[in-house]
């Protein structure tokens, strides 16, 4: 099952392996990474990278007491979630035009993305619905709301970098998923791509695959990856 991965929200954040809690998000309310606008994997991973590096514990009751989630206008298909509490967030751009016509396909192996890949209509007012907060948890909510943005352009504060530090997109669990020639195909550099290649044999298989490509079609050999380029077929 191939599964569509949006340029925008790559440079938005958006990392593979996936955090434990977007999982958990993507299975109890049927979305999945490509039904995300690119600036809600920006809010969404912040929120993550501010809990890893502030020992504060990410959980999915968390995450609902922050955000709400909608439809986007004229799509049962496409969600964003946008903030619900004064978090201080740094600058991003507030729209993504033409972020639908610059994706990719991802075809992960068996057990690599651990929820459902096919398209549903997002459970959004589930999501949406009153939470009580036990004492712990408004414990992390009140410390979240308190820190100040470590930057102040929001790429700045999600650079590669930055990720890689609290394992965002580590891809040490998901064996012969060649995480460079995602990022190449993303547009990311050569060099970071590289960095972030699971193991040399990868690195071998991304630069083969480079050098083997065509303008609309990317296929890294030997791997679970198969890629395609700016062909709008379901957004």
């Amino acid at each position: 099952m191939e599964v569509v991965v949006y340029r925008d929200s790559m440079t938005a954040g958006l990392r593979f392996p996936l955090h434990p809690l977007f999982v958990s998000f993507f299975n109890e309310f049927h979305v999945t990474p490509d039904q995300l606008t690119p600036n809600s994997w920006r809010i969404s991973t912040y929120l993550l990278y501010l809990c890893l590096t502030n020992n504060i514990e990410p959980c999915l009751r968390l995450f609902r007491s922050i955000f709400d989630m909608y439809p986007v206008l004229g799509s049962n298909c496409y969600a964003y979630i946008q903030l619900k509490v004064k978090l201080l967030l740094p600058h991003f751009p507030s729209s993504n035009s033409g972020w639908r016509m610059r994706f990719f396909f991802v075809r992960p192996g068996v057990g690599q993305f651990p929820f459902k890949t096919c398209w549903r209509t997002p459970f959004c007012k589930h999501f949406n619905e009153p939470l009580d907060l036990d004492h712990e948890l408004k414990a992390r909510l009140d410390k979240i709301l308190s820190l100040k943005p470590p930057g102040l352009h929001m790429s700045e504060v999600l650079s590669n970098e930055n990720l890689r530090r609290v394992h965002i997109g580590s891809p040490e669990d998901m064996d012969n998923f060649d995480l460079g020639g995602v990022m190449d195909v993303a547009g990311f550099s050569n060099d970071i791509a590289e960095d972030m290649t699971l193991s040399p044999l990868n690195k071998k298989k991304r630069r083969t695959s480079t050098r083997k490509a065509t303008a609309e079609t990317t296929v890294v050999p030997h791997s679970t990856l198969h890629v395609t380029r700016d062909s709008d077929a379901r957004a």
